[in-house]
């Protein structure tokens, strides 16, 4: 049997021309005091020095393995790669912006060897902007204590944000918790990551740790005018809230990983809350006249 100490963590980072924050997050993750991680990074054929940077880290650090593609494939297939490829007991995804305390891997991985019971452990956090200035914290403690939380209160914060439980898509994940997770690619829709994270929720527990480890960088630009290629049809796709739903509840009641009872009497309470926080966005996809004339009643109402 091996050992808590001696067990590897994989580390995902997928990049894509970002030499300004590249090397502070690469710093963080390899200054991690749970040193037994391979750092996998996915460089998603960036135009600028990526590659030059990964290059050097993974010269000076035999822990850091780079990876190439040859053409961008979009964010959401390199997650699929990231998963494909890696050997630890334990998983994370890494931001290429983004920067962790160094006791992040030990503390989040000390608890799930406490606690076998849950799948995934993941820290309070700190968003700043891209300058560096406070945007808000996300603190979970007291009533945001996810630990705490039953399936279905942690199904709804993912879908309401209160408390952002999707934040936890970042977190510390067992890998057989992961593997069965991925048992078909990510969704290429919009919010695939929160229907990974509704899917979770129904399936293993959140286990939250109050202590801010992770610090989050919140750009100014829309997600729709950053991402460009088949990330960016996502965004402005006319039917984007439609196609949520629809794959959500596909991948939700054909998921392997949740039991029968879950299926019979909390998913279909769970899919009239996905449309009822999603009700505007359903209305304006489906009924944009409509929707255009109650918003403009609404302003001359104000």
């Amino acid at each position: 049997m091996i050992s808590q100490h001696s067990q590897l963590v994989s580390i995902g980072l997928p990049t894509f021309n970002r030499v300004a924050t590249l090397k502070r997050a690469l710093d963080s993750l390899l200054a991690q005091t749970y040193n037994n991680f391979e750092l996998i990074i996915s460089d998603n054929a960036s135009t600028d020095d990526t590659e030059k940077i990964c290059l050097e880290y993974s010269q000076k650090d035999d822990r850091v393995k780079y990876f190439r593609q040859e053409k961008n494939i979009g964010m959401i297939r390199q997650f699929d790669f990231l998963v494909t490829n890696i050997k630890g007991n334990f998983f994370m995804l890494a931001s290429d912006d983004d920067w962790w305390h160094p006791n992040f891997i030990s503390i989040l991985k000390e608890v799930l060897d406490k606690h076998p019971q849950y799948g995934i452990a993941m820290s309070s956090l700190r968003q700043v902007h891209e300058d560096g200035s406070l945007m808000n914290e996300v603190i979970y403690d007291g009533l945001n204590n996810l630990s705490t939380f039953s399936h279905s209160r942690v199904f709804d914060a993912v879908v309401w944000k209160n408390p952002p439980a999707h934040f936890f898509i970042l977190g510390l994940y067992r890998i057989e918790i992961l593997k069965k997770l991925f048992w078909e690619p990510a969704p290429i829709v919009l919010g695939g990551d929160k229907i990974i994270m509704y899917e979770a929720a129904l399936f293993t527990r959140f286990y939250s740790v109050p202590d801010v480890l992770w610090v989050r960088t919140s750009s100014f630009v829309p997600d729709a005018q950053r991402y460009t290629g088949e990330y960016k049809k996502i965004f402005i796709d006319k039917w984007a809230y439609i196609k949520h739903i629809k794959v959500s509840i596909s991948r939700l009641f054909r998921s392997p990983n949740i039991s029968l009872a879950r299926k019979f009497y909390l998913l279909p309470i769970k899919i009239i809350v996905l449309f009822y926080a999603y009700r505007k966005h359903l209305i304006r996809e489906m009924f944009p006249n409509v929707f255009q004339i109650f918003k403009r009643m609404s302003r001359s109402g104000n």
